[in-house]
């Protein structure tokens, strides 16, 4: 969920623009995009309500999450004195502090390794300097992290420029599975792997159909090696080959095909159904 509810406010406030109008308050649609994040988060909290952070506490937990430090006595000073002698709503102040540090050289150098490690999870095929310059130059030129998660799954790393955008499939040697499992957990924040073989029969919503769903998705990926780039590594994609599943729980319901679908059913419906197989090929392979 982390990677999700930071791609929805990156994608819709980091442009290189601020976020904040002259009056303190944000636009409309930030207002509606954070009224939707608490929506979610309110929908999903179990347990007793937790107090509200004291603006210092606040002050030191976004300098950390944002740019990886405490501020300084002149940062923390700046923030609180305002706040303190009545001339700044906390709320505004905080929305105001946000906005200056989403826009400093410091969060797109600091938020590139976070991002990095969440996405390799130290795997090195491609080296996490190689793919940390690839997302700090998004971050840099105040590019969504929606259309970044977009390159980097589409990637197949022939280009130069590509090479890194392909590090989440490279480092993990397009094990088809590996992806399916990792996919699920850092861009949608649901850990399927239960699901692979069965429902999960704990969470009511974790299905298999929703594992091999995103599997389809990937299931004709495949890694080859160019001799003529010194053996460097590089994802393809097989025109054919729907996964099908059993549920181990109920073998006697036989096999389904997967549809492509994503977590939440959210289906996807776009493969184009060639009458020739040859068709799906822009150069037809040798037979055998």
């Amino acid at each position: 969920m982390a990677l999700a509810v930071a791609t929805a406010i990156l994608a819709g406030g980091l442009n290189g623009q601020s976020v904040v109008m002259a009056d303190g308050k944000p636009p409309a649609s930030i207002t509606l995009l954070a009224d939707r994040i608490d929506q979610v988060i309110a929908s999903n909290y179990r347990g007793p309500a937790v107090a509200l952070a004291t603006d210092t506490e606040f002050l030191r937990r976004i300098y950390l999450d944002l740019v990886g430090r405490s501020p300084s006595v002149d940062e923390a000073r700046a923030f609180l004195d305002p706040i303190e002698s009545g001339q700044k709503n906390s709320t505004n102040a905080k929305r105001l502090l946000i906005d200056d540090l989403l826009l400093r050289e410091e969060f797109s150098r600091y938020y590139a390794k976070v991002l990095e490690v969440m996405f390799t999870e130290r795997r090195e095929l491609i080296g996490m300097f190689e793919l940390r310059a690839f997302i700090r130059q998004w971050l840099d030129e105040g590019r969504p992290l929606n259309e970044l998660c977009t390159e980097m799954l589409a990637a197949d790393g022939t280009g130069e420029e590509m090479r890194a955008a392909a590090g989440f499939f490279l480092n993990r040697n397009a094990d088809v599975n590996l992806v399916t499992r990792d996919i699920g957990r850092i861009f949608f924040g649901r850990d399927i792997q239960c699901a692979q073989c069965h429902d999960h029969p704990l969470v009511p919503d974790y299905k298999q159909a929703e594992y091999f769903g995103i599997l389809s998705f990937v299931q004709r990926t495949y890694l080859f090696q160019d001799e003529k780039r010194g053996n460097l590594q590089f994802l393809g994609e097989k025109a054919e080959g729907n996964p099908e599943f059993t549920s181990v729980f109920k073998p006697k319901e036989g096999k389904f095909t997967a549809q492509q679908l994503l977590p939440m059913s959210m289906a996807m419906d776009f493969e184009p159904d060639y009458a020739e197989s040859s068709e799906a090929y822009k150069a037809v392979p040798d037979k055998g």
